[in-house]
């Protein structure tokens, strides 16, 4: 997939609350430090929580 189409999934994904698709636009290896200072959230693993947050705004 080329990068433009990787971005590209990947914001339609999250206006879509798509986490499959999300997920899928992302390195396997993947970490992510938010709030920063926090221990990194495994996509994977943590993806169901991240977007029930995201869901409350």
């Amino acid at each position: 997939m080329s990068i433009e189409a990787t971005i590209s999934n990947y914001y339609n994904s999250l206006a879509a609350m798509n986490p499959q698709g999300w997920l899928d636009s992302l390195a396997d290896d993947a970490a992510i430090y938010d709030p920063v200072g926090k221990p990194a959230l495994n996509p994977e693993k943590d993806s169901e929580k991240l977007f029930t947050i995201l869901t409350n705004f």
